[in-house]
Protein backbone atom coordinates (compact mmCIF):
# COMPACT_ATOMS: atom_id res chain seq x y z
CA UNK A 1 0.00 0.00 0.00
CA UNK A 2 1.36 3.41 -0.96
CA UNK A 3 0.26 6.65 0.66
CA UNK A 4 1.08 9.99 -0.92
CA UNK A 5 0.52 13.54 0.28
CA UNK A 6 1.99 16.75 1.54
CA UNK A 7 0.97 16.34 5.17
CA UNK A 8 -0.03 19.23 7.43
CA UNK A 9 0.29 20.90 10.79
CA UNK A 10 -1.95 20.18 13.74
CA UNK A 11 -3.24 23.70 14.31
CA UNK A 12 -4.40 22.86 17.82
CA UNK A 13 -0.85 21.95 18.84
CA UNK A 14 0.68 25.32 17.89
CA UNK A 15 2.00 27.41 20.77
CA UNK A 16 4.08 30.57 21.24
CA UNK A 17 7.41 29.95 22.95
CA UNK A 18 9.62 32.82 24.15
CA UNK A 19 13.27 31.72 24.14
CA UNK A 20 15.92 33.94 25.75
CA UNK A 21 18.77 31.85 24.31
CA UNK A 22 17.46 30.40 21.05
CA UNK A 23 19.47 27.80 19.14
CA UNK A 24 21.48 29.24 16.26
CA UNK A 25 20.00 26.59 13.96
CA UNK A 26 16.49 27.84 14.77
CA UNK A 27 17.46 31.43 14.01
CA UNK A 28 19.04 30.36 10.72
CA UNK A 29 15.86 28.46 9.86
CA UNK A 30 13.74 31.63 10.11
CA UNK A 31 16.34 33.70 8.25
CA UNK A 32 16.50 31.15 5.43
CA UNK A 33 12.71 31.13 5.00
CA UNK A 34 12.69 34.94 4.63
CA UNK A 35 15.60 34.81 2.18
CA UNK A 36 13.76 32.23 0.09
CA UNK A 37 10.65 34.42 0.10
CA UNK A 38 12.68 37.44 -0.99
CA UNK A 39 14.35 35.56 -3.83
CA UNK A 40 10.95 34.38 -5.06
CA UNK A 41 9.95 38.03 -5.47
CA UNK A 42 13.22 39.73 -6.44
CA UNK A 43 14.55 36.90 -8.56
CA UNK A 44 18.08 36.81 -7.18
CA UNK A 45 20.09 36.98 -3.97
CA UNK A 46 23.30 39.03 -4.20
CA UNK A 47 23.73 39.85 -0.50
CA UNK A 48 27.39 40.02 0.55
CA UNK A 49 29.02 40.95 3.83
CA UNK A 50 31.22 44.05 3.58
CA UNK A 51 33.97 44.59 6.15
CA UNK A 52 36.95 46.97 6.02
CA UNK A 53 39.32 47.25 8.98
CA UNK A 54 41.97 49.73 10.10
CA UNK A 55 44.83 47.73 11.64
CA UNK A 56 48.15 48.63 13.25
CA UNK A 57 51.57 47.03 12.73
CA UNK A 58 50.65 44.21 15.12
CA UNK A 59 47.39 43.55 13.24
CA UNK A 60 45.27 44.96 16.06
CA UNK A 61 42.02 46.59 15.00
CA UNK A 62 42.00 50.36 15.37
CA UNK A 63 38.79 50.94 13.45
CA UNK A 64 36.44 49.43 10.95
CA UNK A 65 33.19 49.55 9.00
CA UNK A 66 30.93 46.53 8.55
CA UNK A 67 27.66 46.01 6.77
CA UNK A 68 26.11 44.37 3.71
CA UNK A 69 25.59 45.08 0.04
CA UNK A 70 22.40 43.85 -1.62
CA UNK A 71 19.93 44.87 -4.32
CA UNK A 72 22.08 47.89 -5.34
CA UNK A 73 22.28 49.25 -1.78
CA UNK A 74 25.06 49.50 0.79
CA UNK A 75 23.68 49.03 4.29
CA UNK A 76 26.15 50.14 6.97
CA UNK A 77 25.70 48.38 10.30
CA UNK A 78 28.62 49.74 12.30
CA UNK A 79 31.49 52.20 11.84
CA UNK A 80 33.98 52.68 14.69
CA UNK A 81 37.41 54.28 15.24
CA UNK A 82 39.51 54.20 18.42
CA UNK A 83 38.92 57.27 20.57
CA UNK A 84 42.44 58.67 20.27
CA UNK A 85 42.29 58.47 16.45
CA UNK A 86 39.00 60.30 16.00
CA UNK A 87 38.93 63.65 14.24
CA UNK A 88 41.94 62.75 12.04
CA UNK A 89 40.07 61.52 8.95
CA UNK A 90 40.26 57.78 9.57
CA UNK A 91 36.49 57.39 9.81
CA UNK A 92 35.93 59.33 6.58
CA UNK A 93 38.48 57.18 4.77
CA UNK A 94 36.86 53.98 6.06
CA UNK A 95 33.48 55.23 4.87
CA UNK A 96 34.89 56.18 1.48
CA UNK A 97 36.52 52.76 1.09
CA UNK A 98 33.21 51.08 1.90
CA UNK A 99 31.39 53.22 -0.67
CA UNK A 100 33.99 52.43 -3.36
CA UNK A 101 33.70 48.69 -2.71
CA UNK A 102 29.89 48.93 -2.76
CA UNK A 103 29.96 50.72 -6.12
CA UNK A 104 32.27 48.02 -7.46
CA UNK A 105 29.58 45.53 -6.44
CA UNK A 106 26.91 47.43 -8.34
CA UNK A 107 25.48 49.60 -5.55
CA UNK A 108 24.02 53.03 -6.27
CA UNK A 109 22.87 54.13 -2.80
CA UNK A 110 23.82 53.74 0.87
CA UNK A 111 21.87 53.77 4.11
CA UNK A 112 22.80 53.98 7.78
CA UNK A 113 21.17 54.84 11.08
CA UNK A 114 22.74 56.35 14.20
CA UNK A 115 21.58 57.79 17.50
CA UNK A 116 21.65 61.51 18.11
CA UNK A 117 24.40 61.03 20.72
CA UNK A 118 26.58 59.10 18.28
CA UNK A 119 27.61 60.46 14.87
CA UNK A 120 24.86 62.27 12.94
CA UNK A 121 27.23 65.15 12.14
CA UNK A 122 29.83 62.75 10.75
CA UNK A 123 27.40 61.33 8.20
CA UNK A 124 26.02 64.72 7.08
CA UNK A 125 29.60 65.98 6.58
CA UNK A 126 30.21 62.97 4.34
CA UNK A 127 27.27 63.54 2.04
CA UNK A 128 24.42 61.69 3.78
CA UNK A 129 20.99 63.28 4.18
CA UNK A 130 18.55 62.50 6.96
CA UNK A 131 15.19 61.08 5.87
CA UNK A 132 13.63 59.94 9.14
CA UNK A 133 13.80 59.77 12.92
CA UNK A 134 12.27 57.87 15.84
CA UNK A 135 11.97 59.32 19.35
CA UNK A 136 11.88 57.83 22.82
CA UNK A 137 14.90 55.55 23.02
CA UNK A 138 15.88 55.22 26.69
CA UNK A 139 13.27 57.91 27.22
CA UNK A 140 15.23 60.75 25.65
CA UNK A 141 17.27 59.79 22.59
CA UNK A 142 16.46 59.83 18.88
CA UNK A 143 17.37 57.27 16.24
CA UNK A 144 18.20 59.05 12.98
CA UNK A 145 18.07 57.52 9.49
CA UNK A 146 20.34 58.65 6.63
CA UNK A 147 20.80 57.84 2.96
CA UNK A 148 23.28 58.81 0.28
CA UNK A 149 23.34 58.48 -3.49
CA UNK A 150 26.65 56.95 -4.54
CA UNK A 151 26.31 57.54 -8.25
CA UNK A 152 26.47 54.89 -10.96
CA UNK A 153 28.12 51.58 -10.06
CA UNK A 154 31.69 51.01 -11.20
CA UNK A 155 31.09 47.36 -12.11
CA UNK A 156 29.86 48.10 -15.62
CA UNK A 157 26.51 49.69 -14.89
CA UNK A 158 24.60 46.65 -13.59
CA UNK A 159 25.08 44.49 -10.51
CA UNK A 160 26.93 41.33 -11.53
CA UNK A 161 24.15 39.16 -10.10
CA UNK A 162 21.27 41.08 -11.70
CA UNK A 163 20.63 38.11 -13.98
CA UNK A 164 18.01 35.95 -12.34
CA UNK A 165 19.60 33.17 -10.38
CA UNK A 166 18.69 29.55 -10.70
CA UNK A 167 16.03 28.26 -8.33
CA UNK A 168 18.18 25.43 -6.96
CA UNK A 169 15.31 23.27 -5.75
CA UNK A 170 13.30 23.50 -8.99
CA UNK A 171 16.40 23.05 -11.13
CA UNK A 172 17.56 20.02 -9.17
CA UNK A 173 14.10 18.46 -9.25
CA UNK A 174 14.17 18.54 -13.04
CA UNK A 175 17.78 17.33 -13.13
CA UNK A 176 17.03 14.32 -10.95
CA UNK A 177 13.93 13.51 -13.01
CA UNK A 178 16.19 13.41 -16.07
CA UNK A 179 18.68 11.20 -14.23
CA UNK A 180 15.88 8.73 -13.57
CA UNK A 181 15.21 8.62 -17.30
CA UNK A 182 18.91 8.05 -17.92
CA UNK A 183 19.04 5.27 -15.31
CA UNK A 184 22.01 6.44 -13.26
CA UNK A 185 23.01 4.23 -10.34
CA UNK A 186 21.10 6.06 -7.61
CA UNK A 187 17.80 5.89 -9.48
CA UNK A 188 17.63 2.14 -10.18
CA UNK A 189 15.16 0.33 -7.87
CA UNK A 190 16.21 -2.80 -6.01
CA UNK A 191 15.13 -6.12 -7.41
CA UNK A 192 12.81 -8.80 -5.97
CA UNK A 193 15.75 -10.80 -4.62
CA UNK A 194 16.89 -7.89 -2.44
CA UNK A 195 13.40 -7.45 -1.00
CA UNK A 196 13.02 -11.18 -0.39
CA UNK A 197 16.31 -11.23 1.52
CA UNK A 198 15.30 -8.17 3.57
CA UNK A 199 12.09 -9.92 4.62
CA UNK A 200 14.30 -12.70 5.95
CA UNK A 201 16.45 -10.25 7.93
CA UNK A 202 19.33 -10.16 5.44
CA UNK A 203 19.78 -6.60 4.21
CA UNK A 204 22.07 -3.59 4.06
CA UNK A 205 21.75 0.00 2.85
CA UNK A 206 24.18 2.74 1.85
CA UNK A 207 24.50 6.32 3.04
CA UNK A 208 27.57 6.81 0.82
CA UNK A 209 28.74 5.30 -2.41
CA UNK A 210 30.76 2.24 -1.55
CA UNK A 211 30.45 1.30 2.14
CA UNK A 212 27.30 -0.16 3.73
CA UNK A 213 26.04 1.23 7.01
CA UNK A 214 27.26 -0.91 9.94
CA UNK A 215 24.46 -3.18 11.15
CA UNK A 216 25.06 -2.12 14.75
CA UNK A 217 24.01 1.43 13.85
CA UNK A 218 20.40 0.27 13.48
CA UNK A 219 17.83 -0.49 16.17
CA UNK A 220 15.31 -3.29 15.69
CA UNK A 221 13.25 -2.04 12.76
CA UNK A 222 10.05 -3.89 13.61
CA UNK A 223 7.19 -1.35 13.58
CA UNK A 224 9.63 1.56 13.76
CA UNK A 225 8.60 4.83 12.09
CA UNK A 226 11.39 5.61 9.60
CA UNK A 227 11.86 8.70 7.44
CA UNK A 228 14.02 8.27 4.36
CA UNK A 229 15.01 11.91 3.90
CA UNK A 230 15.88 13.00 0.35
CA UNK A 231 16.19 9.30 -0.29
CA UNK A 232 13.96 8.39 -3.24
CA UNK A 233 14.96 5.99 -5.98
CA UNK A 234 13.47 2.70 -4.84
CA UNK A 235 16.48 1.63 -2.79
CA UNK A 236 16.72 2.43 0.95
CA UNK A 237 12.98 2.90 1.57
CA UNK A 238 11.73 -0.43 0.16
CA UNK A 239 14.54 -2.38 1.88
CA UNK A 240 13.70 -0.89 5.28
CA UNK A 241 9.97 -1.47 4.71
CA UNK A 242 10.64 -5.10 3.82
CA UNK A 243 12.71 -5.39 7.01
CA UNK A 244 9.67 -4.43 9.08
CA UNK A 245 9.69 -0.63 9.39
CA UNK A 246 6.86 1.80 8.68
CA UNK A 247 8.56 3.91 6.04
CA UNK A 248 7.97 7.42 4.74
CA UNK A 249 10.08 8.61 1.81
CA UNK A 250 10.46 12.35 1.22
CA UNK A 251 12.19 13.48 -1.95
CA UNK A 252 12.33 16.52 -4.21
CA UNK A 253 12.03 14.45 -7.41
CA UNK A 254 8.65 12.99 -8.47
CA UNK A 255 10.44 10.48 -10.70
CA UNK A 256 12.58 9.27 -7.81
CA UNK A 257 9.43 8.78 -5.71
CA UNK A 258 7.89 6.88 -8.60
CA UNK A 259 10.75 4.37 -8.31
CA UNK A 260 9.78 3.72 -4.67
CA UNK A 261 6.15 3.42 -5.72
CA UNK A 262 7.00 0.81 -8.35
CA UNK A 263 8.82 -1.39 -5.82
CA UNK A 264 6.05 -0.99 -3.22
CA UNK A 265 3.40 -2.02 -5.74
CA UNK A 266 5.47 -4.92 -7.01
CA UNK A 267 6.27 -6.24 -3.54
CA UNK A 268 3.12 -5.29 -1.60
CA UNK A 269 4.99 -2.91 0.71
CA UNK A 270 3.39 -0.04 2.61
CA UNK A 271 5.36 3.14 1.99
CA UNK A 272 4.22 6.75 2.36
CA UNK A 273 5.57 9.00 -0.39
CA UNK A 274 5.87 12.77 -0.04
CA UNK A 275 7.33 15.23 -2.52
CA UNK A 276 9.07 17.96 -0.56
CA UNK A 277 12.13 19.90 0.52
CA UNK A 278 14.61 18.21 2.89
CA UNK A 279 15.04 21.57 4.68
CA UNK A 280 11.30 21.98 5.31
CA UNK A 281 9.60 19.09 7.12
CA UNK A 282 6.50 21.07 8.07
CA UNK A 283 4.46 18.17 6.68
CA UNK A 284 5.32 16.29 9.89
CA UNK A 285 4.50 16.93 13.53
CA UNK A 286 7.20 17.07 16.20
CA UNK A 287 8.42 13.63 17.26
CA UNK A 288 7.00 11.71 14.30
CA UNK A 289 9.88 9.28 13.66
CA UNK A 290 12.21 6.87 15.42
CA UNK A 291 14.87 6.80 12.70
CA UNK A 292 15.90 9.13 9.86
CA UNK A 293 18.01 7.80 6.99
CA UNK A 294 19.60 10.65 5.05
CA UNK A 295 22.09 9.48 2.40
CA UNK A 296 24.37 11.89 0.52
CA UNK A 297 21.97 14.56 -0.72
CA UNK A 298 22.35 17.77 1.28
CA UNK A 299 24.93 18.76 -1.31
CA UNK A 300 21.88 19.90 -3.31
CA UNK A 301 20.72 22.54 -0.79
CA UNK A 302 22.51 25.85 -0.13
CA UNK A 303 22.14 25.76 3.66
CA UNK A 304 22.37 22.54 5.66
CA UNK A 305 21.44 23.95 9.08
CA UNK A 306 17.66 23.85 8.47
CA UNK A 307 18.03 20.19 7.47
CA UNK A 308 19.55 19.31 10.84
CA UNK A 309 17.10 21.47 12.78
CA UNK A 310 14.10 19.90 11.08
CA UNK A 311 15.47 16.37 11.47
CA UNK A 312 15.92 17.00 15.19
CA UNK A 313 12.37 18.33 15.50
CA UNK A 314 10.62 15.41 13.80
CA UNK A 315 12.61 12.72 15.64
CA UNK A 316 11.33 11.28 18.90
CA UNK A 317 13.49 11.39 22.03
CA UNK A 318 16.13 8.68 21.65
CA UNK A 319 15.64 8.69 17.88
CA UNK A 320 18.54 8.15 15.50
CA UNK A 321 19.80 10.18 12.54
CA UNK A 322 21.98 8.36 10.01
CA UNK A 323 23.49 10.82 7.53
CA UNK A 324 25.95 10.73 4.66
CA UNK A 325 27.61 13.78 3.12
CA UNK A 326 30.48 14.89 0.91
CA UNK A 327 33.97 15.64 2.13
CA UNK A 328 34.10 19.37 1.37
CA UNK A 329 37.73 19.28 0.27
CA UNK A 330 36.60 17.76 -3.03
CA UNK A 331 35.13 21.08 -4.05
CA UNK A 332 38.36 23.00 -3.56
CA UNK A 333 40.08 21.47 -6.61
CA UNK A 334 40.07 22.57 -10.25
CA UNK A 335 37.53 20.10 -11.66
CA UNK A 336 38.74 20.33 -15.26
CA UNK A 337 42.34 19.50 -14.35
CA UNK A 338 41.21 16.68 -12.07
CA UNK A 339 38.99 15.10 -14.71
CA UNK A 340 41.28 15.51 -17.71
CA UNK A 341 44.77 15.17 -16.22
CA UNK A 342 44.32 13.72 -12.75
CA UNK A 343 45.90 16.86 -11.28
CA UNK A 344 44.39 18.07 -8.02
CA UNK A 345 45.14 21.76 -7.92
CA UNK A 346 43.48 23.99 -5.32
CA UNK A 347 41.31 26.62 -6.95
CA UNK A 348 38.11 27.35 -5.00
CA UNK A 349 37.59 28.67 -1.49
CA UNK A 350 35.23 26.73 0.75
CA UNK A 351 32.34 26.58 1.16
CA UNK A 352 31.87 26.19 -2.59
CA UNK A 353 28.69 26.91 -4.57
CA UNK A 354 27.90 26.14 -8.21
CA UNK A 355 25.90 29.38 -8.23
CA UNK A 356 28.44 31.72 -6.64
CA UNK A 357 31.95 30.24 -6.89
CA UNK A 358 31.94 30.00 -10.70
CA UNK A 359 30.14 31.83 -13.49
CA UNK A 360 27.09 30.32 -15.15
CA UNK A 361 29.14 29.97 -18.33
CA UNK A 362 31.82 28.00 -16.50
CA UNK A 363 29.21 25.85 -14.75
CA UNK A 364 27.65 24.87 -18.05
CA UNK A 365 31.06 24.21 -19.60
CA UNK A 366 32.23 22.01 -16.72
CA UNK A 367 29.05 20.17 -15.83
CA UNK A 368 26.43 20.87 -18.47
CA UNK A 369 23.39 23.14 -18.37
CA UNK A 370 21.02 20.46 -17.08
CA UNK A 371 23.16 18.91 -14.33
CA UNK A 372 22.12 19.50 -10.69
CA UNK A 373 23.66 22.48 -8.92
CA UNK A 374 25.72 21.57 -5.85
CA UNK A 375 26.88 23.28 -2.69
CA UNK A 376 29.71 22.16 -0.44
CA UNK A 377 29.23 22.59 3.29
CA UNK A 378 32.03 22.87 5.81
CA UNK A 379 32.59 20.10 8.33
CA UNK A 380 31.63 22.67 10.94
CA UNK A 381 28.24 22.96 9.25
CA UNK A 382 27.87 19.23 8.64
CA UNK A 383 29.03 17.85 12.00
CA UNK A 384 28.92 20.97 14.14
CA UNK A 385 25.52 21.74 12.65
CA UNK A 386 24.15 18.46 13.99
CA UNK A 387 25.55 19.26 17.42
CA UNK A 388 24.10 22.78 17.28
CA UNK A 389 20.69 21.31 16.49
CA UNK A 390 20.92 19.24 19.70
CA UNK A 391 22.15 15.87 18.47
CA UNK A 392 24.77 13.72 20.19
CA UNK A 393 27.26 12.13 17.77
CA UNK A 394 27.70 8.40 18.38
CA UNK A 395 29.42 7.13 15.24
CA UNK A 396 31.39 8.21 12.15
CA UNK A 397 33.08 6.58 9.20
CA UNK A 398 34.57 7.67 5.86
CA UNK A 399 34.27 6.05 2.45
CA UNK A 400 35.68 6.50 -1.05
CA UNK A 401 34.31 7.22 -4.47
CA UNK A 402 34.34 4.48 -7.05
CA UNK A 403 36.11 5.01 -10.38
CA UNK A 404 37.52 8.41 -9.48
CA UNK A 405 41.26 9.31 -9.31
CA UNK A 406 40.73 11.23 -6.06
CA UNK A 407 40.00 8.00 -4.21
CA UNK A 408 43.76 7.28 -4.16
CA UNK A 409 44.30 10.32 -1.96
CA UNK A 410 41.31 11.12 0.22
CA UNK A 411 37.93 9.69 1.21
CA UNK A 412 35.14 11.50 -0.60
CA UNK A 413 32.37 10.82 1.90
CA UNK A 414 31.62 10.98 5.60
CA UNK A 415 28.77 9.18 7.37
CA UNK A 416 27.57 9.91 10.90
CA UNK A 417 25.27 8.39 13.46
CA UNK A 418 23.64 10.80 15.91
CA UNK A 419 20.89 10.53 18.48
CA UNK A 420 18.35 12.94 19.88
CA UNK A 421 18.85 12.84 23.66
CA UNK A 422 16.22 11.03 25.68
CA UNK A 423 15.98 14.03 28.03
CA UNK A 424 15.83 17.69 27.03
CA UNK A 425 19.39 19.07 27.58
CA UNK A 426 18.02 22.60 28.02
CA UNK A 427 16.21 21.64 31.22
Amino acid sequence: MIESGTGGIDMDSLRYVQESSPAEADIRFIEQRILEYNVDHIGYDDAQRLAIFLRDAEDRIAGGVVGYTYWRWLAIDFLWVRKELRGQGYGARLLSAAEEEAQARGCEQALVDTFDFQAPGFYTRNGFEQYGALDGFAGQYRRLYFRKRLGPPTSGGQPPTQVKKIDARAHNRQAWDRWVEQGIEWTVPVGPDVIAAAKQGKWEIYLTESKPVPSEWFPDLTDLDVLCLASGGGQQGPILAAAGARVTVLDNSPRQLAQDRSVAEREGLRITLIEGDMADLSAFLDGSFDLIVHPVSNVFVPDVHPVWAEAYRVLRRGGILLAGFMNPIEYAFDRHLADTQGIFQLRYALPYSDLDSISEEERQRLFGKEEPVEFSHTLEDQIGGQLDAGFLLTGLYESHRQNDPITAYIPSYVATRAIKPVSDPSR
